[in-house]
């Protein structure tokens, strides 16, 4: 009785010294070429249908589940610079075939510095990111193991800007998931 009452006191306090290493994020890769990838601008009152706009390539899509709750799903374009989608939930209700993740902000495609510092310094600040975006993300799978197949639309405007960026992405293969770790 004594042995057991002492390793239920000293293991709690071994285990507060043990380094745990936090999750800062899940990550769900899809490798594979974009397609119909643009960028359009405009103003308010423009039919950007109409418009041909800027192309976007690039070669992998990458959602991450942000321990804050929030998802984050970006597209490494061909120059290296992502462009990125955010929002708080994946819908899996509203659609039985299709999970759908509403999107309230854009991270444009722009140029955070050449050294990490740099980078993870102006990211963090939020550097260029465009709040109050309206759109959507499509993946044609509830589970994100078995999509296939995803796009993303939205619209930020302000004043006499309206831009429009419409990406998607059809895997080669099953989506990669990795757990990754907390940066502080």
């Amino acid at each position: 009785m004594k042995a057991t009452i002492a390793v239920a006191v000293v293991a709690p306090v071994v285990l507060a010294f043990l380094p745990l290493q936090a999750v800062a994020a899940t990550a769900w890769i899809f490798n594979g070429p974009c397609k119909d990838g643009s960028l359009k601008r405009g103003q308010p009152t423009d039919d950007l249908r109409a418009i041909t706009g800027e192309t976007i390539s690039c070669n992998q899509a990458i959602l991450m589940e942000l321990k804050n709750g929030r998802k984050l799903i970006h597209f490494n374009t061909q120059n290296g610079t992502p462009l990125g989608f955010a929002g708080t939930v994946l819908d899996t209700k509203t659609n039985p075939k299709l999970m759908i993740f509403p999107l309230d902000r854009i991270y444009p495609v722009r140029d955070l510095g050449q050294r990490p510092d740099d980078i993870y310094q102006r990211s963090r600040s939020g550097e260029g990111v465009l709040d109050g975006a309206q759109g959507f993300c499509f993946f044609n799978s509830h589970t994100l193991n078995e999509v296939t197949g995803l796009s993303c639309t939205a619209m930020h405007q302000i004043g006499d800007r309206k831009v429009v960026y419409r990406v998607g992405i059809d895997p080669a293969a099953k989506p990669i998931r990795k757990v990754l770790p907390d940066p502080e």
